[in-house]
């Protein structure tokens, strides 16, 4: 006798049962992956949330749909959630009985909005001992959008001081990012986490919890805030200037181990920065100001690209911008085989053809080194220092050519990571007008891109 598959088949036929009528938009192949990516006693519990929510779908008919979606995201991903014990499990679905019980009117728009609910719930169910006002009396301010939640979330727990940037993305936080931020609210120091990515000294802990933006990333959020603590230190009056530095920093948002063992480097790097804009710093020969990211590319292709011993101990603000420039203008890039001969994906990717009354656009992904390599020396600017990434996966870099005199020639380049656009540069990086911001816009719709507003600014 199998025991296991039997009540495996048992609880997966409950679950079919509570979605079969199509309200979750899951078909027979898609239940079936779930019930065999699900551990039994994971899928039991996801059985007993949906069946929870079932029951009262009568008093939740505006947040029925995306609990249910984030439900089953929640059982393959939430460590909190798949970890819970029974009586953390009811407190949570309390949690919830006393929102429907307010007959408050719910709408959850956006799957990030019940992420944020499901993980204030878990974090209820867990922490009751540290609620510092009752439910029922938050209840009756609430305004259930993702801002009322973040409030609900702040009434409910938040006495002390409390770091911003975790607050506000409490549906983003793992396990052990909510262990920290639940461990300072009950007036503990940082610095003392056992669980912490990267030690934070007396002096970083202070701009940890009180300069760290919010719009750091979507994911190692706490890590993300330390390494923001570390290298803020070197100049804490550019807090504006550090969030762009470290948004378009590709060793930030994809390696960040790599980033804290070279930290004494990106902390010169930000100094030399923080430096040209003190002092209003331009290159010679060159009509504007260079821009952050401008900067941060020279930083990246330098260490990591040419050579890992690149050093910026005893350059200055002035012989850094003016190399900068030249780097740009020239594309100077070694043209070594082994990066030229780089390839990636598929080369399936679909070529997109848009009219406008500004001109006739086409629009392709780069899938070799030396497509980015052209691109760099026809438009003088370093895209060919993405080279690795591209073939790591990390990011997509795409080339809008204009037909001018009825050839199509590079334009406008475009960089895509995650399905969201993350920069925008002509010729010389120079920035867009609002025709082909159109153009780039009516692109991104069509192959269900976003757009990652914080860099265009940037680049204006």
């Amino acid at each position: 006798m199998e025991l296991m598959p039997a009540t495996n088949n048992r609880i997966t036929v409950d679950f079919i049962d509570l979605t079969n009528d199509g309200s979750i938009f899951l078909d027979d192949h898609e239940l079936e992956i779930l019930s065999e990516e699900l551990e039994i006693t994971i899928l039991n519990r996801l059985v007993k949330w949906c069946s929870f929510f079932e029951e009262n779908r009568g008093k939740c008919i505006g947040i029925y749909e995306q609990m249910m979606h984030t439900l089953i995201e929640a059982a393959k991903t939430n460590r909190m959630f798949r970890t819970q014990t029974q009586h953390e499990f009811k407190l949570s679905l309390m949690f919830y009985a006393q929102i429907m019980a307010s007959r408050k009117y719910m709408q959850l728009d956006k799957p990030e909005d019940a992420r944020l609910l499901l993980n204030v719930s878990l974090i209820f169910g867990k922490y009751p001992g540290m609620l510092v006002r009752s439910l029922k009396k938050t209840l009756d301010v609430l305004i259930v959008k993702l801002d009322g939640i973040k409030f609900l979330f702040k009434e409910l727990f938040v006495k002390y001081e409390a770091p911003l940037f975790l607050t506000q993305n409490i549906h983003l936080l793992d396990e052990i990012e909510i262990d920290a931020l639940m461990y300072i609210l009950q007036g503990n120091n940082i610095r003392y986490f056992d669980k912490l990515p990267y030690p934070i000294s007396k002096r970083e802990s202070h701009f940890f919890m009180n300069n760290v933006r919010s719009n750091l990333s979507e994911n190692n959020i706490l890590a993300r805030g330390i390494l923001f603590s570390k290298i803020l230190i070197v100049n804490p009056n550019y807090i504006s200037e550090i969030s762009i530095f470290l948004s378009c920093n590709r060793v930030y948002l994809n390696h960040l181990d790599v980033l804290y063992r070279d930290l004494d480097y990106w902390k010169r790097a930000f100094k030399i920065l923080c430096g040209v804009r003190e002092r209003n710093i331009v290159p010679a020969y060159h009509p504007i100001a260079l821009s952050t990211l401008e900067y941060v590319d020279f930083f990246v292709y330098k260490k990591y690209i040419e050579n890992i011993n690149y050093s910026l101990k005893g350059r200055t603000a002035q012989s850094i911008t003016q190399a900068v420039a030249d780097w740009h203008d020239s594309v100077d890039f070694p043209e070594t085989q082994e990066l030229l001969k780089l390839s990636w994906g598929t080369g399936k990717n679909e070529e997109i053809n848009i009219k406008h009354k500004s001109g006739n656009f086409s629009i392709k992904e780069m899938i070799k080194g030396e497509e980015l390599f052209r691109e760099s020396k026809e438009l003088k600017h370093c895209v060919f220092s993405y080279v690795e990434n591209c073939a790591k996966g990390y990011t997509s870099v795409w080339s809008m050519k204009k037909e001018i005199k009825g050839e199509y020639k590079s334009f406008i380049t475009i960089e895509v990571e995650k399905q969201e656009i993350i920069q925008v540069a002509g010729k010389h990086n120079r920035e867009l007008t609002l025709d082909e911001l159109i153009v780039v816009e009516l692109w991104a719709e069509k192959m269900s891109f976003k757009f990652k507003k914080y860099d265009f600014q940037e680049l204006n």
